[in-house]
């Protein structure tokens, strides 16, 4: 029920996001069966086009994220594909990424090299 009025604020968001593997993205709309959030209809949030997600039927990620000790998590999208924002200035946020997503789809390296292992065992 607190959902609509802090979406129609600007409270909530969800935008310049890249979602993918999802589907056709429906069910659970107002007037369906699986309806729980008082008629609030996520999919049309999702989708509305003012808010510059980017949507795949599929994964947009190369087979290669799969691999067990050497994993690549950049998307195999374009950068024009992919128009992102500049983010907040903050200490949180890295304000060079102007890409959507995590990870940019350009750079051979990534923020995860130096800290995270992917060890064989």
């Amino acid at each position: 029920d607190d959902v609509r009025p802090l979406v129609a604020s600007g409270q909530l968001t969800f935008s310049h996001s890249i979602i993918a593997a999802t589907g056709a993205l429906t069910g659970r709309g107002p007037g369906t069966e699986e309806d729980d959030d008082f008629r609030f209809d996520e999919v049309a949030w999702l989708k509305n086009a003012d808010n510059h997600n980017l949507r795949r039927l599929t994964s947009v990620l190369h087979p290669a994220a799969r691999h067990l000790t050497e994993p690549d998590f950049r998307p195999r999208l374009s950068s024009q594909d992919m128009p992102g924002i500049a983010p907040p200035k903050s200490e949180f946020f890295d304000e060079s990424a102007t890409f959507m997503g995590a990870i940019n789809p350009v750079n051979p390296g990534t923020w995860l090299e130096g800290w995270t292992a992917f060890p064989e065992s």
